[in-house]
């Protein structure tokens, strides 16, 4: 079973979030790295890392090979990185080397998220939902 968070406002756990007052939320689609995931239930650190800068900060193939360094940098310093992004419809949490090279060469076509944004871009499933 996964670890299960506990906050003042809400209790959650990797696959559902319900608020305190008893109202449930439907779970979240989150595919989690086999990595990130083993490191969690091993309890060893995970260095979340976002990924705008990815999509829409630099030009392909510079955008991979930063993000690339950047997951070198966080291994060698005893953790694991966990660079997340939303693609085809689920919130991945730890990115292959297939799909972090898939989002650098998608580049700006890649659709920019706020939490505005959140459900629409969760419900496409396309490229674009990177």
């Amino acid at each position: 079973m996964l670890p299960l968070l506990r906050t003042p406002f809400a209790s959650r756990s990797l696959h559902s979030f319900t608020l305190t007052r008893g109202i449930p939320i439907p779970p979240v689609n989150l595919n989690l790295n086999p990595e990130v995931k083993a490191a969690l239930k091993r309890n060893q650190p995970v260095v979340a890392l976002e990924s705008t800068i990815i999509s829409h900060g630099m030009p392909y193939p510079q955008n991979a090979e930063m993000a690339l360094s950047v997951e070198r940098i966080v291994r060698d310093n005893g953790a694991v990185p966990a660079t997340i992004a939303l693609l085809d419809g689920q919130v991945r949490v730890g990115l292959s080397s297939k799909a972090l090279e898939r989002l650098a060469k998608l580049g700006p076509e890649a659709m920019k998220t706020s939490r505005r944004d959140l459900a629409y871009v969760m419900s496409q499933v396309n490229d674009r939902s990177a």
